[in-house]
């Protein structure tokens, strides 16, 4: 099978954009912007995650709590003087949010 060449422009209008085409570019590059600590824990889930995240302003804010708290409970864990109160906090807004994940993702589309 040769591949399709299609035109950038015919008689000066650009060209159609075919569905097929566009909605697997869309998808390739929601895959982009998947969070990366979403993607490490959930990544059978991540094209799921990535057009919730592109549909939804709320699950999108989700997406950003819990990388934002991945990442601090990465830096407190990573002191030489680790602060465990905060640590335990941390590791219970992380497990809070995941929750708060999977109930987006087990809704029905």
């Amino acid at each position: 099978m040769s591949p399709t060449i299609i035109p950038t422009k015919v008689n000066g209008t650009p060209p159609r954009k075919d569905p097929v085409v566009s909605t697997l570019d869309q998808s390739l590059e929601m895959l982009e912007t998947v969070p990366r600590y979403l993607e490490q824990r959930f990544p059978d889930r991540k094209l799921h995650i990535a057009r919730l995240e592109c549909a939804n302003t709320d699950f999108r804010d989700l997406c950003r709590d819990y990388e934002d708290c991945v990442q601090v409970l990465d830096d407190l864990s990573r002191n030489p003087i680790p602060d465990l109160k905060r640590i335990k906090e941390y590791q219970e807004l992380k497990l809070a949010l995941e929750l708060e994940v999977l109930e987006y993702l087990e809704r029905p589309t």
